[in-house]
């Protein structure tokens, strides 16, 4: 698997990378609206764990 990661993306790593939030952060609004959208009562955490990554993103903005 490794080789082929490599020959797909040979600037990727293991390591941990440094990311451009600047580049996703126009579209958190829209993620948060589509998360609520798919799963609304939070409750679908057992069937799509990413739906749910609105209620995190809700609790850091509200502290």
């Amino acid at each position: 698997m490794r080789h082929r990661r490599r020959r797909v993306r040979p600037d990727t790593s293991r390591g941990a990378r440094p990311q451009n939030f600047g580049a996703y952060r126009d579209g958190v609004d829209a993620a948060v609206a589509r998360g609520r959208r798919l799963d609304p009562t939070g409750t679908a955490y057992t069937t799509n764990p990413s739906t749910n990554v609105w209620q995190l993103v809700e609790r850091i903005r509200a502290s």
